[in-house]
């Protein structure tokens, strides 16, 4: 419960810092998503039940301040944190390389479901293009994102691995 109270903390100062302070110092377009960074990270690093609650929360709380479709963002970040998990468990998650690979079928990914939700769901259909033209301007930051916050998620991964250690003392 701690753990899920933390990443809700955290993913709150993520979500602040990715909606009011990111757009104005790097302008309306594509930005680091840090929120689904978190949610990557949460998937390749936590159990079943307490991250999928987590990166529905992390959704549903992003979109309350940046949605204008409430539920949209809960529904991608659950399917994201869905498939990390389900491949996460078959990678060696001590290799710092998984975070960056998983950060690009993450990002790519976002923006599928992101296009596929939108084409499904909203009146123009537009949306779409704008997405796919911005998705490797996307990644480009998303990587040089995560190779900068790697170190903040390997402090909560050891916080996790220290917990169990101690567990198991």
């Amino acid at each position: 419960m701690k753990r899920i109270v933390g990443y809700a903390v955290f993913g709150l100062i993520v979500i602040l810092l990715q909606t009011t302070l990111l757009p104005r110092l790097l302008g309306h377009g594509p930005r680091p998503d840090l929120v689904l960074l978190l949610t990557l990270h949460i998937g390749l690093n936590e159990r079943a039940l307490p991250g999928a609650f987590s990166a529905w929360l992390l959704g549903c709380l992003l979109d309350v301040f940046s949605g204008t479709t409430f539920g949209l963002y809960g529904l991608i970040l659950l399917l994201i944190f869905c498939a990390a998990t389900a491949v996460g468990r078959q990678l060696n998650r001590d290799n710092s390389m998984v975070m960056v690979v998983a950060t690009l079928f993450g990002t790519t990914g976002h923006a599928l479901l992101l296009i596929t939700t939108l084409l499904l769901f909203a009146d123009a259909d537009q949306g779409w293009h704008l997405v796919l033209r911005q998705l490797p301007l996307q990644l480009l930051f998303n990587l040089l994102a995560v190779i900068v916050l790697s170190p903040l998620f390997a402090m909560f991964a050891g916080h996790k691995q220290a917990t169990a250690r101690r567990v198991l003392s």
